[in-house]
């Protein structure tokens, strides 16, 4: 098991480890999961919307069939290239499915799972916790300096730049949710 903060994330999708059978992201933020989650899947697969290249499953769906994720993982893509499994909303079902890619067992595709908050008892967060193949991106709360670089980073995609006294007021006004902190700083942008 490999924990990582969200930047260690974007460091092993530029030059993915082919150890790494599954990704669990996981945290209090559903807007900051789902879009960790987005960016890998569409790192790895090239897309998030191409059913050849993405295979997106609920946690129902492997609760119904197990084996189901098993098959996404070992499957070939048509046009080549490598797929991603894109598990939403990782719980009991996924736990059961996932058995034999957190052993080694089966091997292909990579697994992307995204969940809500895991405490320390989760079942879910021991068994990714023990394996070997895995990357597991805990989101804790977010520090202010993280924040503040959310925010310049989305100014500065649109050629705007903001001073330090101005940057921390706005991620003090902006609370202290990634999401917010993202759809504020976009705000921002369009009314520069």
């Amino acid at each position: 098991m490999t924990a990582v903060r969200p930047a260690g994330l974007e460091s092993f999708l530029r030059k993915p480890d082919p150890a790494v059978a599954a990704i669990l992201i996981y945290g209090e933020e559903p807007d900051s999961v789902r879009e960790l989650a987005q960016r890998a899947v569409r790192k790895l697969a090239g897309s998030l919307d191409d059913p050849f290249a993405v295979a997106a499953l609920a946690d129902q769906d492997l609760a119904s069939d197990p084996a189901r994720l098993a098959d996404e993982v070992q499957s070939v893509s048509m046009f080549g290239g490598q797929r991603a499994v894109w598990v939403k909303g990782a719980g009991e079902g996924f736990l059961k499915a996932v058995a034999p890619v957190l052993e080694g067992k089966v091997r292909g595709n990579t697994v992307v799972a995204e969940a809500g908050v895991l405490g320390k008892s989760s079942q879910l967060r021991a068994q990714f916790e023990k394996s070997p193949h895995v990357l597991i991106v805990p989101l804790y709360e977010a520090e202010s300096r993280e924040l503040a670089q959310i925010a310049e980073e989305i100014l500065a995609a649109d050629g705007l730049r903001i001073g330090p006294d101005a940057v921390s007021r706005f991620v003090e006004l902006s609370g202290g949710s990634r999401g917010l902190v993202r759809r504020e700083a976009a705000t921002l942008a369009l009314y520069c």
